[in-house]
């Protein structure tokens, strides 16, 4: 008989299940630190401070409010009390300004010159003690008369007056049929203004001479204007004496467009027979003037070569 196989079954064990741990709703969440000894102190504060308040209820609140508020408002009162007082008895340093008063101008010398023939010419001198204001147009009249009161010539003019300075004012010959006795300058309106900043001017008088021709006095000299700008005018008025240092004599004359570096001439001449034993050549600017400067006009480095012609 065949043989009748047997089989053999073999059972295998049955798995073992693990147990897999519940996945958390969201994963990005971090676990939380451990809290601090400061937070678990605050947490204490809190409490009790709950706690206190509670026992007041809302009307111990209310209280409680009320009465932190009248302490500040207290103590910011004492603070403007006390800062009251202090600044009661504190006088501060008193700073006094006094502005800077101007001097008057002072007619200090006219004088009466017969130049014969029944001419004549006068002067005044003006002094200005301001160191730092001048006049840019002064307004004055003046007015030759007898003892009488008879008025031979009058004059109306104006002129710039500079800071620190004594003007000489010449008046022009006149002829009349009396010698004047009396010479009145009046000064108009004075307005002093500052003197204006201007770079370095120095101009100078060189080569003066003197000599009398045919019954003439004449005196000639040169002026150089040794500054970087020329000058639009320059006013020269010039005031002779005699051994007892007394004025006999007076002129004027300018130059125009006096560039730099360059020497001009100039003359004056009266019709006397006499050699002053000083002469004082005043040269003067307008620096009041704003036209008063000329500046040079800009050159090339190199000059033009031009082919010159035999």
């Amino acid at each position: 008989m065949p043989e009748e196989i047997k089989q053999t079954s073999q059972t295998s064990p049955a798995p073992t299940s693990a147990v897999i741990p519940p996945i958390a709703a969201n994963a990005d969440v971090l676990p939380s630190a451990p809290a601090t000894p400061n937070d678990n102190r605050l947490q204490e504060i809190l409490l009790i401070l709950s706690e206190k308040l509670g026992r007041f209820g809302i009307k111990g609140f209310y209280w409680l409010l009320g009465t932190v508020v009248f302490l500040v408002v207290l103590y910011y009162g004492l603070m403007f009390g006390v800062y009251s007082l202090i600044m009661s008895r504190y006088h501060p340093p008193e700073i006094t300004y006094q502005p800077v008063v101007k001097e008057p101008l002072k007619v200090v010398e006219t004088k009466i010159f017969d130049l014969g023939g029944g001419s004549y010419s006068g002067y005044a001198r003006v002094r200005n003690i301001n160191l730092e204001s001048g006049v840019r147009s002064q307004p004055y009249s003046a007015e030759f008369r007898t003892y009488g009161g008879t008025s031979l010539n009058k004059i109306q003019s104006q002129t710039f007056i500079l800071p620190s300075t004594d003007k000489i004012l010449v008046f022009p010959r006149f002829t009349a049929d009396r010698k004047p006795d009396e010479l009145t300058v009046t000064l108009g309106e004075t307005r002093f203004v500052s003197k204006p900043s201007l770079p370095l001017i120095d101009f100078g008088v060189q080569r003066v001479s003197t000599t009398v021709e045919s019954g003439e006095l004449r005196i000639k000299a040169g002026i150089i204007n040794n500054s970087p700008v020329g000058l639009s005018r320059v006013g020269l008025p010039v005031v002779l004496y005699n051994n007892s240092n007394e004025v006999v004599g007076v002129s004027y004359t300018f130059v125009n467009d006096l560039q730099s570096r360059e020497t001009r001439t100039f003359e004056y001449f009266w019709p006397i027979n006499f050699v002053p034993a000083r002469v004082e050549i005043l040269p003067e600017i307008n620096v009041f003037d704003e036209k008063l400067l000329i500046l040079e006009e800009e050159r090339p480095i190199f000059d033009d070569v031009r082919t010159r012609q035999p």
